[in-house]
Order: C-alpha cells, then structure tokens, then sequence
C-alpha cells in the first residue's frame, strides 16, 4: 500500500526518529541505519492507519516511541499490527485529538479516581505543591510510558497494555508514585518536578538518591 506523506510530515518524522532513545545506536542514522529506515517505514505506515468508520490518527509526536519499543522486540510488519491492535483496544485516536482534552481527562482520572482514593497523603502532597495531573501525566499518556520506562523493560509494558489497557498503566502509575514519595515529599515544586519527570538522569539520582526499579514497577 503506497501512502504519501507530505513534505513537512516527513520532515517531522525524520527529526523525530532522530530524538528516539538517541541512546540505542540501533535507530540512529549512519553507515548501518537498519533501524532508522525500519522506523520510517513504519511510522508512514501508521500515520495512514484509521479505525473503520473512524477518522485517521494519522502521524503525532509520541508515537515514535511506542513503534520503535515495538521494533525493538519483533519485525515491522507484526509491530504494525500489534500496534494498531493496541490502538484499537485504547481509543488511542481520543487521545491523539489537537487539542489534548482527553490526554487532560486521563490524567485527571488517575490522579482524582486511583491516587486520590489510594494513596490520599502522595495526592495531597501534590495538590498542595500545585502540581497539576497534565504536568507530570501527560508524557505517560501520549506514549503510554513508553518514552518514560527503559526500553530493557518494554515487553512488560507491552504485554500489560494489550492485556489490560489503561488499568494497567495506572497501576504502573501508582506504584512509580509510592516509590518516588518518600523522595519528593518534602521538597518544594522545582525538586518534586526533576524527581518525577527526570529520575532517570543520572544527575538527577545523584543529587537525590533516587532510582526506580522498572522491573518491579511494570509488573503485570
């Protein structure tokens, strides 16, 4: 199926492709850019998907992540469609919306209807700091947590979505913020936001002493 994309699409592409898990040499392009081309192909490919009788998605910024953590763990033409499987199973053309409004209301519901009911003192802390649920959500939701979790843990990810779909990655949620509580609640907005959002950044767990066990926290 031959599928056009615009030049300033595939510019956007290609200049993300570039900033995807710029750490794995594997999807950098070079001399032996297999991985590089593998994820083009790829991301042209969804950028035509549409569920039947819906509108397309087309391409956002986001998905990069998810096909190349796909890529990572089988060949193109099953990442396509183990993709768009899970992107049936979540509605992920909600989400992809301009204007972010479920990206907001996923976020909201985490944060009001499971940390609030299960870990009150964790959503006080924040509430009180003024933290709001798309400041530090809104990363996990438009990649499923895929640009946030190490790709070594990804098949975690992957089989926890596509078995149990959101209520999976609250549960993710929940427990990346029971571990991270003890080390930012004290601190003030600017400390609670590096910790939540940069943990992963070895200054970061140096200068407070904090490192996530992926293998644990994405258990399904």
């Amino acid at each position: 199926m031959f599928i056009h994309v615009p030049f300033t699409l595939n510019e956007q592409i290609i200049k993300d492709i570039k900033r995807t898990y710029s750490s794995a040499k594997y999807f950098n392009k070079g001399a032996e850019d297999t991985g590089f081309k593998r994820l083009y192909r790829l991301l042209v490919a969804l950028s035509g998907y549409k569920r039947t009788g819906d509108c397309k998605i087309g391409y956002v910024q986001g998905m990069n992540f998810i096909a190349a953590s796909f890529l990572w763990h089988c060949n193109e033409e099953s990442a396509y469609f183990l993709i768009v499987r899970l992107f049936d199973k979540l509605r992920m053309e909600d989400i992809y919306f301009e204007n972010l409004q479920k990206v907001e209301e996923k976020a909201e519901y985490f944060m009001t209807q499971v940390l609030e009911v299960r870990s009150t003192d964790i959503f006080d802390n924040l509430r009180q700091k003024e933290v709001t649920p798309v400041m530090i959500l809104a990363e996990w939701v438009i990649t499923l947590g895929f640009s946030v979790v190490p790709i070594e843990r990804h098949m975690n990810l992957i089989n926890g979505l596509i078995d149990k779909g959101w209520d999976y990655l609250y549960s993710v949620l929940l427990r990346y913020f029971r571990r991270l509580y003890p080390f930012f609640a004290n601190k003030d907005f600017a400390d609670t936001m590096q910790i939540i959002k940069n943990n992963s950044d070895p200054k970061v767990q140096e200068e407070f002493g904090v490192k996530c066990d992926w293998e644990e926290l994405t258990r399904n």
